[in-house]
């Protein structure tokens, strides 16, 4: 089993890489400047993430001794999600100018098969499985916790548990759409 001083700094270095990459998401999306409500609300997605990300870096760097092992999956993909999102900009307004960037070339483009709000979606996603682990780090390191902050924290955990089942009943559902045309062509 690794110690805790390694767990923390490769922990460490997931939440900068994650940091990093919404970081630069949110900076492209943020210099188009758009009124798109979709847009806007990626927008704000990212900025409450990154708000979760520099938490959690705090949390970590001061308390080496909790373990957020379980949080290196989340991290990565939420780092790679972010940058692969932003390569999908950049690939989708090459043809845009510092004038006027091209802003329809990606906001109607897809990511995984799902549009911007699926995109939102899974960020959201990766965000409150961090808050909860910010939490129950809280939870640990308190010497007690109020009733009301024990409910908030249950009906935190239900509501991404919500949020999460149905982000993974439409991607089966992406996944069964996708699936069915090759089964109609081999018949």
């Amino acid at each position: 089993m690794a110690d805790g001083l390694s767990v923390a700094s490769s922990v460490i270095a997931l939440v900068a890489f994650a940091f990093k990459s919404s970081n630069i998401l949110y900076t492209t999306i943020r210099d188009f400047q758009s009124q798109d409500k979709n847009a806007r609300a990626l927008k704000n997605e990212l900025a409450d993430l990154k708000g979760v990300l520099q938490a959690l870096a705090e949390t970590v760097g001061n308390n080496g001794d909790v373990n957020f092992d379980a949080l290196k999956l989340p991290l990565l993909r939420c780092g790679k999600t972010c940058e692969e999102y932003g390569n999908l900009i950049v690939r989708c307004t090459k043809h845009s100018n510092p004038s006027r960037p091209s802003f329809r070339d990606w906001i109607s483009q897809q990511y995984l098969k799902g549009d911007i709000v699926d995109f939102r979606e899974m960020l959201a996603g990766y965000k409150s499985t961090i808050n909860i682990a910010l939490a129950n780090a809280n939870i640990h390191l308190v010497k007690s916790i109020t009733p009301d902050a024990l409910e908030e924290y249950k009906d935190m955990i239900r509501d991404t548990r919500n949020d999460l089942g149905e982000h993974m009943r439409r991607v089966e559902e992406r996944v069964r759409d996708l699936a069915a045309p090759e089964s109609a062509s081999t018949i």
